[in-house]
């Protein structure tokens, strides 16, 4: 007759380790996909908010392309990030050193102007932005949008609460 071992299973400190690893990884997960990485709870009544996006260095041929009453939708994830309510042109300068003292001197940039649209939407207050239907908007933001007549991408460069 054979003599047969029982086989024991251990259990030792690796194994709680890697159990706690496995069960924080779920936590984790499903923390992600149950709040979606959004701080509901810091949510407020919505608001009207005015910003403006500048576009620096527009070919001058896209003078009139956005236009007063355009929708602006986000390019990237196709957001309704507001409507047109002012548009209006700076000139362009270019930056450059004069060779003769060394300093640096500005000079207008032929063919180029800066735009600035302001938007007005309907706004969500979360503490240290504000979310347009999803989309978080800050000054310093990048802005990527298009409105019918023209597709480009500034920067936010002011926001204000309430009515012009």
């Amino acid at each position: 007759m054979s003599a047969t071992k029982a086989k024991k299973f251990r259990f030792n400190i690796i194994d709680i380790i890697l159990m706690v690893i496995l069960v924080g990884a779920v936590g984790v997960l499903v923390y992600i996909l149950a709040v979606g990485g959004r701080d509901s709870s810091a949510a407020s009544e919505p608001i009207e908010i005015i910003y403006e996006v500048e576009l620096k260095n527009v070919r001058e041929e896209f003078r009139g392309a956005i236009k007063v009453g355009d929708t602006v939708v986000d390019t990237v994830k196709r957001y309704t990030i507001g409507e047109v309510i002012d548009v209006r042109y700076e000139e362009a300068l270019y930056t450059g050193v004069d060779k003769a003292t060394g300093q640096l001197v500005n000079s207008p940039y032929p063919g180029r102007t800066n735009i600035i649209m302001t938007v007005q939407a309907t706004a969500d207050t979360t503490p240290g932005y504000y979310s347009i239907d999803g989309y978080r908007l800050m000054v310093g933001t990048g802005v990527y949008f298009r409105t019918p007549g023209y597709t480009g991408s500034g920067y936010c460069i002011t926001v204000q609460e309430g009515n012009k």
